[in-house]
């Protein structure tokens, strides 16, 4: 698509009139960056609000041991910003990564607050974002803390693979990948994909995942 039909159509800038989507798009820069680079890392100052044209991005977190944590996964049409963005001076909590070949915008601080003076409905909207990402913030803490890997693991699989239902589809992630996305490690996601084939859940290969039984899968993502 387009990079201004696809911005016209975004949520976040739809009800800007056309030519002020042409200003935006030209106090914009715009950077492409491959698989696995890095964007902005965790501590950087960066005082930026990205919007994804193509391709994928996510936040991680490291810990002390070396395990990573994927906290939110951006994909076309989605916004993404540094703190440092509206607080001076603070530094990301998250790296920014790419999962896939990607195309991107970025505004400095300065355009950003030419756009917001000029378009009142976008502050509002960057309002609601702001508490969308709160509530996903305290879903994500609420799984982490209260729900068992075997159900953040089923629940996981549903939501990526949804066409995998009684089909075969590319499995695009690796074990280290899923397990980030979850909150633990390759082995342990390893060890529960192979009870849920044994126990007939799912079929799993090398490069494909099927999913054999849909409705128990979801009866262990919902306890």
């Amino acid at each position: 698509m387009e990079l201004i039909d696809q911005i016209s159509r975004s949520p976040y800038f739809s009800e800007m009139p056309f030519k002020n989507i042409e200003e935006i798009i030209s106090l914009a820069i715009r950077r492409k960056y491959l698989k696995g680079e890095i964007i902005t890392h965790k501590a950087d100052i960066w005082p930026y609000l990205l919007y994804v044209h193509a391709g994928e991005i996510v936040a991680l977190k490291e810990s002390l041991q070396g395990r990573v944590f994927i906290v939110e996964s951006f994909s076309p049409g989605d916004i993404f910003w540094g703190l440092a963005l509206f607080q001076e001076e603070r530094p990301n909590p998250v790296a920014i990564q790419t999962m896939k070949d990607v195309d991107i915008l970025l505004w400095q601080k300065q355009a950003l607050t030419k756009i917001i003076a000029s378009n009142h409905q976008f502050t509002w909207t960057l309002f609601q974002l702001m508490a969308e990402k709160m509530e996903r913030a305290g879903e994500i803490l609420e799984g982490l803390v209260f729900q068992p890997l075997t159900c953040r693991l089923a629940s996981f699989l549903l939501d990526q693979y949804k066409g995998a239902v009684d089909e075969y589809v590319t499995r695009d992630l690796t074990l280290e990948e899923m397990a980030s996305r979850i909150g633990t490690t390759r082995e342990m996601v390893c060890k529960i994909l192979y009870k849920f084939s044994d126990d007939g859940l799912i079929d799993i290969q090398r490069t494909q995942l099927k999913i054999n039984d849909k409705d128990k899968l979801s009866l262990i993502a919902e306890r």
